[in-house]
């Protein structure tokens, strides 16, 4: 990059002249001054000084502070979503157990009640067993054509 194409970032004029973008005079006094051969934007060194170093370090700690807290802050938020989740997905599971205990046991009383229907007729469990697989296996037929 070569001087003439470096470009003063604390030029109050380049500034200015950049913020309105429909300000036409402000490019045409940029263009007039390097047809001219006077190059505003380079004159200058650019000047950092040390007060001007320490502010912006400063503001950069500033900056670094505040995503620190913005991070913690994420941090606590996440833990107790992840202690909430916890919480719930025990409190689901505890339900499913005992909505399967319920189950084992309506399913228990089902077969007994089968067991003693099979022994007060004359037919066998077992058949019965087998007569209610194949209306399950009629039924699953069904279903599926």
């Amino acid at each position: 990059m070569s001087n003439t194409d470096r470009v003063n970032l604390f030029d109050t004029t380049y500034n200015s002249s950049h913020t309105n973008p429909f300000n036409s005079n402000s490019h045409h006094r940029r263009f007039n001054a390097t047809v001219n051969g006077a190059d505003n934007f380079n004159e200058a060194p650019i000047d950092y000084s040390e007060s001007l170093l320490n502010q912006l370090e400063s503001q950069n700690d500033e900056e670094i502070s505040s995503m620190h807290l913005k991070l913690k802050k994420l941090k606590n938020l996440s833990l107790k979503m992840n202690d909430e989740i916890d919480f719930s997905n025990n409190q689901v599971i505890n339900n499913l157990n005992g909505t399967f205990g319920d189950t084992v046991d309506k399913l228990k009383n089902v077969m007994g009640k089968a067991k003693d229907m099979a022994d007060k007729s004359r037919i066998s469990f077992k058949t019965w067993l087998m007569v209610f697989f194949f209306v399950f296996l009629l039924f699953i037929y069904i279903w599926l054509v």
